[in-house]
């Protein structure tokens, strides 16, 4: 046997049968992935799925025995040794399986700051995997079934991203919280999380929530997981034939929590009516040549200024006055009318909300009658 044919001591049942790939395969791999480029970032199109932006499809890596998952975790997180879980090798075995995989451990930290080479070939791997793990067989069929449910509704403005918590604890009220560093840092972003972990009984589990204070109406890091994602979860642990992907308590637990899709709606409805009420003020405050429109993220207004208003001046000035809105920024975007973006949050003080817009709404003026 090679070296780039160690074979994975995962004590698992059927481990011996998962083999490391050489170079050349890897690279011949990366050539396939790379055939669905978009634009200039080329990245796969699974990868993406993998970087949250598509989160029924990013259960996909949850869809294979857990040799392949413990895989697929030591190529994305160099800092993960898996002590804890007990199933995985610590990071020197970790490092060494990317160096046979021509990954370079540096480069990795969160799927969001892989470069593209590192990232096409952890992608490039993966798919090699899978593909030795009989995804066509009718083992994989039986999974690809169990995971063809309806896509989790997620209302415009709610974002959904896949994250993972190193030494993720499970608490009484079924909140979820880390000693990990890079657990903080992810917590940071906002919007509605799912993440997976090592759970008290040392089983590998998942739990869709809001993971921040930026969702109103979804307490930080709260439990709650889609009863049929739960029920597709349990389709792939038959399928796999493996144990080690939810534990029975765990999802039982999950199950009587109740519905992220009904608390995203408690929390759109608690948006909405922060905006409305922010529209309210700024119809009394702007000039007529001052518009807006709702941006992309929750709780959030781009408004549409007269061409020609220098917006860095319009910056300075605004911040000068005190003019701050939580979570939000002045920015242009390279367009004849800038755009600036404003930010609200719910139930953060209608009063300051509007003198926050009203003095935006006279530094505006100021500067448009000096035009």
């Amino acid at each position: 046997m090679t070296r780039q044919e160690t074979m994975l001591n995962l004590s698992e049942p059927g481990a011996q049968r998962f083999r490391l790939f050489g170079r050349e395969e890897i690279e011949a791999a990366m050539n396939r992935a790379l055939e669905h480029q978009r634009g200039n970032e080329r990245l796969p199109e699974a990868l993406r799925r993998l970087a949250g932006k598509s989160i029924p499809d990013a259960w996909e890596c949850l869809a294979v025995p857990t040799p392949l998952a413990a895989l697929d975790l030591l190529l994305r997180d160099k800092h993960w040794t898996g002590d804890a879980a007990g199933a995985l090798p610590g990071e020197p075995k970790a490092l060494e399986l990317m160096r046979l995989h021509g990954l370079d451990a540096e480069s990795f930290g969160d799927v969001g700051r892989l470069g593209d080479s590192s990232a096409v070939r952890m992608e490039a791997a993966r798919m090699l995997y899978l593909e030795q793990a009989g995804w066509e067989s009718a083992g994989g069929a039986e999974a690809r079934e169990a995971g063809a449910m309806e896509p989790l509704a997620v209302p415009s403005g709610c974002r959904l991203a896949v994250v993972r918590l190193p030494d993720c604890r499970w608490g009484a009220q079924g909140r979820a919280w880390t000693d990990g560093e890079d657990g903080w840092r992810l917590l940071g972003a906002g919007g509605p999380k799912l993440a997976f972990g090592t759970g008290p009984d040392r089983t590998e589990v998942a739990a869709i929530g809001s993971l921040s204070t930026g969702m109103p109406g979804v307490e930080t890091a709260w439990i709650a997981a889609e009863p049929q994602m739960i029920r597709r979860l349990a389709g792939l642990q038959r399928a796999s034939g493996t144990a080690g992907l939810l534990g029975g308590r765990i999802m039982e637990e999950l199950l009587e929590i109740g519905s992220l899709s009904e608390r995203i709606k408690e929390a759109a409805a608690g948006w909405d009516a922060a905006l409305q009420h922010l529209e309210a003020a700024l119809r009394t405050t702007m000039a007529p040549s001052v518009g807006w429109r709702r941006a992309a993220r929750a709780g959030e207004l781009s408004l549409l200024l007269p061409e020609g208003l220098g917006l860095a001046a319009l910056a300075k000035a605004a911040r000068l006055k005190g003019i701050s809105f939580s979570g939000g920024s002045i920015q242009g975007r390279g367009r004849p009318r800038a755009v600036v973006t404003i930010s609200c949050e719910a139930g953060s003080g209608e009063a300051r909300l509007e003198h926050g817009v009203r003095l935006l709404g006279e530094t505006i003026g100021e500067f448009q009658a000096r035009s």
